[in-house]
């Protein structure tokens, strides 16, 4: 998708605009996909489903044409196995039967990657130091003693990281009778080779494997490095500027913005039984078959974050506090502000709930720790009212339970607003905090963040309209 397709993303939200009487020239609109995933929205077949992919990124498959898979952070993953053979033995150990050995390459990621960590046959984990220089497995379940003075590897692991310029493998090459050649050099997908020496104590069938991986090599416009990381916001700046992804040109980001949210993601936040871990990071998996509104919306809930698409320019924030900036009152105000004070029944919650992904529970789909506010169960009569919130990107049950807290509290103020202010408000921009004072609703530097902003021009000159939503800094507290 070229970037300029961009367009076709936020003309819902744009059009809302225009249809509501909002006139002139909208230049500026934020799309808050944490939170939009969040409000009701009806069935609709073709989206993936988290329960779906989370699994799908574990399986092993055997399939013509599949999607590119892109890994982003650290995950256990499997994938498409594009070769799979048996061999005869070579004489080791008296045995040369036919089917002695069975060799399978699962390609992992349709890129480079940092690293592999750890590999897993039948689940049994099995870590690069348990392997020789040739791979060959050095001790545990799949390196057997023959007898007192003899033992043998049951099981080879290679690998290959994915860069462009990488070689065939070798030990394929020599093994498979002609059918792995030179040109078989998998360049630009990571891949892991087993071969596997048959065993009926061992194996039953084709195996099952996996890999805890570190995933792509992204930009960080920081210091101008092409590096390993997980920060949520630098994967979603690597997403918008890749062919797979929005295809934007690295000139179409501000990336002033992709800074100040990059360094939120790293604040070292302190953990209750010790240690510290940073604010926010995604980890997760991209299909090439997702829809790219989607994709960014599962992205910016690893940050709570939202995106803007101003002056030609994608602008992206990363949740936390802010100090208001400016600051209106009634004298700023052409006419009446549009105000609504609360959810409709519908859209009300009081608590909320959610899975992610967790490595302590072997990597699957599990429930982080659910929050409900006393306070706000009050509020609603005393009935607790649970919104779910999945969070592909999030591995950590803290992170998690840090995000669900911002979106909990943030829907709790439910008091949005729209108005035409005077050019006093023309150096305002989206996402800024800004004071608002007004006698009749009783606020005296009352916060609000700016949604959307736009100019118009009208016989009295240049009007500026603004859409508003409640601020409170204590949503962003975490203890």
């Amino acid at each position: 998708m070229g970037g300029g397709d961009i367009m076709n993303i936020v003309t819902a939200a744009v059009t809302g605009y225009i249809t509501g009487g909002w006139t002139g020239l909208i230049i500026s609109v934020t799309l808050a996909f944490a939170s939009m995933a969040l409000a009701p929205k009806p069935k609709k077949p073709d989206a993936p489903v988290f329960s779906v992919t989370a699994q799908d990124r574990k399986q092993n498959f055997r399939q013509a044409i599949t999607a590119r898979k892109i890994v982003y952070g650290r995950i256990q993953v499997g994938g498409p196995i594009v070769y799979l053979q048996t061999t005869a033995g070579n004489g080791d150990l008296n045995d040369s039967a036919l089917n002695t050995y069975l060799h399978m390459v699962v390609v992992v990621a349709s890129h480079e990657i940092q690293e592999f960590e750890a590999f897993y046959v039948n689940g049994v984990e099995i870590t690069p130091s348990q392997l020789s220089s040739s791979g060959d497995i050095t001790s545990g379940q799949f390196y057997l003693e023959q007898d007192s003075n003899t033992s043998y590897p049951y099981l080879r692991i290679q690998t290959g990281l994915g860069a462009d310029n990488q070689l065939a493998n070798a030990s394929l090459i020599s093994e498979s009778g002609g059918l792995w050649t030179e040109s078989s050099t998998l360049s630009g997908m990571a891949y892991v080779y087993f071969r596997f020496r048959f065993d009926q104590n061992l194996y039953s069938g084709v195996p099952n494997v996996k890999a805890v991986i570190k995933g792509k090599k992204i930009f960080d416009p920081r210091d101008s490095s092409t590096a390993y990381s997980n920060n949520s916001a630098l994967v979603l700046r690597d997403y918008l500027t890749s062919d797979y992804g929005l295809d934007v040109a690295a000139s179409k980001i501000d990336d002033t913005y992709v800074t100040t949210a990059a360094n939120i993601c790293d604040e070292d936040l302190a953990l209750a039984d010790g240690g510290t871990e940073n604010r926010y990071e995604s980890n997760g998996m991209i299909s090439s078959e997702s829809k790219p509104r989607e994709i960014i919306n599962e992205l910016l809930t690893a940050m709570s974050g939202t995106l803007s698409y101003a002056n030609a320019l994608y602008r992206m924030f990363a949740a936390s506090t802010q100090t208001a900036e400016y600051s209106f009152n009634e004298s700023d105000v052409i006419g009446e502000l549009t105000v609504q004070a609360r959810l409709s029944r519908r859209d009300t919650f009081n608590s909320i709930k959610g899975t992610f992904i967790s490595e302590e529970t072997d990597w699957e789909e599990s429930d982080y720790p659910s929050l409900s506010v006393q306070s706000f169960v009050g509020d609603d009569n005393g009935v607790v009212i649970y919104r779910d919130f999945t969070l592909p990107f999030t591995t950590s049950s803290t992170m998690a339970q840090r995000i669900s807290k911002i979106q909990l509290y943030a829907a709790r103020q439910p008091v949005n607003l729209q108005g035409v202010f005077k050019c006093t408000a023309f150096n305002v921009d989206i996402n800024d905090v800004i004071y608002l004072s007004n006698t009749r609703y009783g606020w005296n530097n009352k916060s609000f963040r700016v949604i959307a902003w736009g100019f118009q021009a009208t016989p009295n000159g240049l009007m500026v309209k603004m859409s508003l939503t409640e601020y409170a800094a204590s949503s962003y507290s975490w203890a």
